[in-house]
């Protein structure tokens, strides 16, 4: 379930996806869902043995377009909003072990463009009020 809660000691609004609890953490390198597929293999989230960059929808996202109701009602000290937003995964390079400063000055300004991309069509939408790498902050509403 997807919602905010505003915390009034730091006076800002925090995610809560509880259903996060449930997501892939440090699996075994065969099973990571962030490699590309290989025939025969686990299933990835890329269905590609190659690529240069990948970009999907998050499946354990802390925003979502739909989140559904929030768990209780807003009172006067405990506000509650919707998480509504956009959660996306960026894979920079088919090869898991590779780093950015590994990476040709071409992939960096692909991977740029990339980005603008992502932050112009996810921002304009009306539901999200920041774009970062790390995460997309929902609005709240009410």
């Amino acid at each position: 379930m997807n919602h905010l809660r505003f915390d009034p000691t730091l006076g800002e609004w925090v995610a809560y996806a509880t259903h996060r609890q449930d997501w892939t953490f440090l699996p075994p390198a065969e099973y990571c869902p962030l490699c590309p597929a290989k025939p025969g293999g686990f299933p990835t989230e890329v269905p590609r043995e190659r690529y240069g960059i990948a970009v999907f929808e998050n499946k354990f996202l802390a925003f979502a377009p739909n989140p559904g109701e929030i768990p209780a009602a807003s009172n006067g000290f405990h506000k509650i909003a919707p998480g509504r937003g956009v959660c996306e995964v960026a894979l920079y390079s088919d090869d898991h072990d590779s780093t950015l400063a590994s990476m040709s000055d071409w992939h960096i300004r692909n991977l740029i463009a990339v980005w603008a991309d992502r932050y112009e069509e996810v921002g304009s939408r009306e539901e999200v009020e920041h774009c970062s790498s790390s995460k997309t902050r929902a609005r709240p509403s009410g």
